[in-house]
């Protein structure tokens, strides 16, 4: 059994984050497209990390304009079916005058019978309600980078609003891969998403590999099985 080297890992790794966004991007021209079937749909946009250059982005967030809010049963469920691709997806919906509406629900009843909704408004809209500790910011929604996915007329709602704003995109933090040295004198990768994860709880960089991790909190028979586990999966 060979082991991969840590460049090879890393490799990988790259290869692997570029593989999922191209399939989370995917998903989002998909819920694109279904919607593109609504005559109450006016455009469809992709913002937020997925239009960056972000290899690791943590969700995919669309913004939907629409004239009226008579297809929100079919927005809803297209939006749904983006979780069998990934989880972590918001709709935010608008309407041609600016106005900004709400996000779309998650849950497939709405209201919902089994679930406290944290929704300050919820079932007054079917499918379309508003967070209780979020505050719509145009500024900071239309700084990042836009992307339209479809639009009915030639002009762009969010552009257009965009431009007006004067909202432009700040520095933004982009991560890579990069490999850490452990105690046990091993080297390791601190991953992006765990470099997201560790920088946004403001934790340190990890001094200790995974095995070296699971052996100190649960026993040497728990980071043997670990290492077991890794070395089929290169296989």
């Amino acid at each position: 059994m060979v082991r991969l080297s840590i460049s090879e890992r890393l490799a990988e790794q790259e290869r692997n984050d570029r593989k999922r966004k191209e399939r989370l991007f995917e998903a989002a021209k998909t819920f694109a497209r279904k919607c593109a079937g609504s005559t109450n749909v006016h455009e469809v946009a992709l913002c937020g990390s997925m239009v960056t250059e972000d290899p690791y982005p943590q969700d995919i967030d669309l913004a939907i304009v629409v004239d009226s809010f008579s297809d929100l049963p079919l927005i809803a469920r297209a939006a749904r079916q983006i979780t069998s691709t990934y989880h972590g997806w918001e709709v935010f919906v608008f309407r041609p005058d600016r106005t900004y509406a709400g996000r779309i629900c998650h849950r497939r009843e709405c209201p919902t019978q089994t679930a406290r909704c944290d929704k300050i408004d919820c079932s007054r809209v079917p499918h379309l309600g508003n967070l209780a500790d979020f505050d719509f910011d145009p500024v900071l929604f239309l700084s990042p980078p836009i992307e339209i996915l479809w639009c009915r007329e030639s002009k762009s709602v969010l552009i257009n609003w965009k431009e007006a704003l004067g909202a432009r995109a700040t520095e933004q933090t982009h991560y890579r891969p990069i490999t850490l040295k452990c105690d046990c004198g091993n080297q390791f990768i601190f991953s992006v998403g765990e470099q997201k994860y560790f920088a946004d709880r403001g934790f340190r960089r990890p001094k200790r590999c995974e095995s070296c991790h699971i052996r100190r909190e649960f026993g040497p028979e728990a980071a043997t099985l670990l290492e077991e586990i890794n070395d089929e999966k290169e296989c």
